[in-house]
């Protein structure tokens, strides 16, 4: 097997400490969720200086609070694996997964790429699934430097490479 460092490739990241259970499924569409989380819109565009009854703001608390849904949609359940019996001893890679993440410290949006290899041990996974999961456990509040870990450590532990 590749180097713990070498599997990840571009991105070079450490754990997540203290990481609750995932939620089944994040509810916010529909809910008092989304309701509260609308008038904390409302009350920070005042905040700052905003009115938001004006005619470009008056649907923003709404089209946040959709938009949060997704973008922390990482404390939910991730796509499972679905792993294949395979003899293949080769490095299975791809390069520049597209990822979005938000930093922990400010909430603000950053993005990347993520290069990943493995070498099977007797089992495989489709590459697309790598990337939904990895693209999903990445949407929560991280820093750069937790996120690999995060991935490698998740992989790893379902697909058991090791």
């Amino acid at each position: 097997m590749l180097g713990r460092r070498k599997t990840i490739g571009s991105l070079f990241l450490g754990k997540f400490k203290n990481m609750k259970q995932p939620l089944k499924e994040l509810k916010i569409i529909d809910s008092p969720v989304e309701q509260i989380l609308e008038q904390k819109i409302i009350d920070i565009l005042k905040l700052i200086g905003e009115n938001p009854n004006r005619e470009g703001l008056q649907e923003t608390p709404k089209r946040v609070s959709k938009a949060y849904a997704e973008w922390f949609k990482g404390y939910t359940n991730p796509p499972t694996y679905k792993l294949f019996d395979s003899k293949y001893k080769g490095i299975l890679a791809r390069k520049a997964i597209p990822f979005i993440s938000h930093c922990e410290h400010h909430i603000a949006i950053y993005n990347g790429f993520i290069d990943f290899g493995y070498i099977p041990n007797g089992k495989v996974t489709g590459i697309s699934k790598i990337i939904r999961r990895f693209q999903h456990l990445s949407a929560r509040l991280t820093i750069q430097e937790n996120l690999t870990d995060l991935l490698i450590d998740d992989f790893i532990k379902e697909v058991s490479v090791v």
